[in-house]
């Protein structure tokens, strides 16, 4: 955690500098909140601003129920994990904050596993910690990948949403213990078919444009 408090002459102890991602994945969501169709994936690091307000506690990210996301700042210390009813938008939402500078770059992904205490979990990837399936090894794509991106979604088809960025080492399939599955683009290199377990949530990279598909 980071707090960058003025100094000096030119800035007061009064003045909190808090820096957080900015977007959302809606194109017309209500406000001025920067449109960015790959606000939704999995490690944003896209649109960030600065805002000079000792009102705000951290960064958020909003995750709603049909795949839209909003990242933003926290106004108030709260519960970390809260779901919540979209009277716009009609449908269910997980909002989640975090007390550090540009610290929004996740979907919730720790929220979805405390949701609920009663769901037996699955998982998609080996029990052990980290497998590597013997497949054919690729290269990362030299001009990125095309992944599925999309939370919420055990299937995919022709209109589930998708992400391109010249960034994407592989297209990953994440499913936490509430059996939430979340598709994206990942930023770090991994073999093809590599699944493995971190905590309580299961990974599954892959190496070619939208081969994030699998039905869970």
């Amino acid at each position: 955690m980071h707090k960058n408090y003025g100094s000096g002459t030119e800035k007061t102890m009064a003045t909190r500098y808090m820096t957080c991602y900015f977007c959302t994945s809606e194109a017309d969501y209500p406000g001025d909140t920067l449109y960015d169709p790959n606000c939704n994936n999995i490690d944003y690091n896209g649109h960030s601003e600065e805002h000079n307000s000792f009102d705000y506690s951290g960064c958020a990210v909003e995750v709603f129920d049909d795949g839209y996301v909003w990242r933003g700042w926290q106004l108030n210390s709260k519960d970390h994990c809260t779901t919540k009813y979209s009277e716009n938008r009609h449908v269910n939402y997980t909002h989640c904050w975090c007390p550090g500078q540009v610290c929004n770059n996740g979907l919730c992904e720790e929220c979805f596993d405390s949701v609920s205490t009663t769901t037996t979990p699955t998982t998609i990837a080996p029990t052990t910690s980290t497998t590597t399936v013997p497949t054919t090894t690729q290269q990362p794509h030299n001009k990125g990948l095309t992944c599925y991106n999309c939370v919420d979604c055990a299937t995919v088809d022709e209109n589930t949403s998708v992400a391109h960025e010249e960034n994407f080492l592989t297209c990953v399939t994440i499913m936490t213990s509430h059996e939430t599955v979340m598709r994206g683009g990942g930023y770090d290199v991994h073999d093809d078919g590599t699944c493995y377990v971190d905590g309580s949530m299961a990974y599954c990279h892959c190496t070619t444009d939208l081969c994030n598909d699998a039905s869970v």
